[in-house]
């Protein structure tokens, strides 16, 4: 004898139908069915993409905050600033203003510069002025046989503001004021001013603990 087939619910057969149907390949789903899968498809596609996107973007971000934080990007920025205060210094001199005046205008209009003058340019001006005599009196003392007036302008206001750094500024390591002010007379000054500038700062900072004292 034949079972009679037992009748399910409607409501039950439409969600078995619809389960069936998302399990057929496209070809065998009824074409408002297909739509709609895609559609949701679709929609799931973009929000990972989206939420990927934002991920991304917050690690980028991430990542560039802490790059502003690490010893290079300040080194880097320092590097910067040592040339806009080394301006300044030539400027001065070049144009035999006074330096202070120099630098009061430069805060208030950067110039050429697109960017305003960094806080350390302004601090290391300010610190060769106010250890001017006492700066000029070790370089003339220690250049063997260089009178100041003799050196080239660059070297002069670079082993200016390396003196400063050197004996003080504590935040900055003596060997990187030292490669910084050879660094910029490399690239600014004479052949010869690398090996004249890493000597005489370099007999600078062996005697910092008694020039100091």
């Amino acid at each position: 004898m034949q079972m009679p087939s037992a009748r399910t619910p409607s409501g039950s057969v439409s969600a078995v139908d619809s389960v069936s149907a998302m399990q057929m390949p496209p070809a065998a789903m009824p074409s408002g069915l297909v739509s709609a899968v895609g559609s949701v498809s679709a929609v799931s596609s973009a929000l990972a993409a989206d939420t990927a996107s934002m991920v991304d973007s917050a690690s980028a971000a991430a990542v560039d905050a802490v790059s502003e934080r690490t010893p290079s990007a300040r080194m880097n920025k320092r590097t910067t600033a040592r040339k806009r205060a080394l301006n300044i210094l030539f400027e001065a001199e070049q144009r035999g203003v006074d330096a202070a005046t120099l630098l009061a205008e430069r805060v208030a209009d950067p110039g050429t510069h697109t960017s305003p003058l960094p806080s350390y340019s302004v601090e290391m001006v300010e610190g060769v002025l106010d250890h001017a005599a006492r700066i000029d009196e070790l370089l003339t003392t220690y250049a063997q046989g260089w009178t100041l007036a003799r050196m080239p302008a660059v070297d002069r206001c670079v082993l200016r503001l390396g003196t400063w750094e050197l004996l003080w500024n504590d935040d900055v390591p003596d060997a990187v004021a030292v490669d910084e002010a050879v660094a910029m007379v490399r690239d600014l000054s004479t052949d010869t001013s690398p090996t004249f500038v890493n000597g005489l700062l370099g007999r600078i900072m062996d005697l910092k603990p008694t020039l100091l004292a």
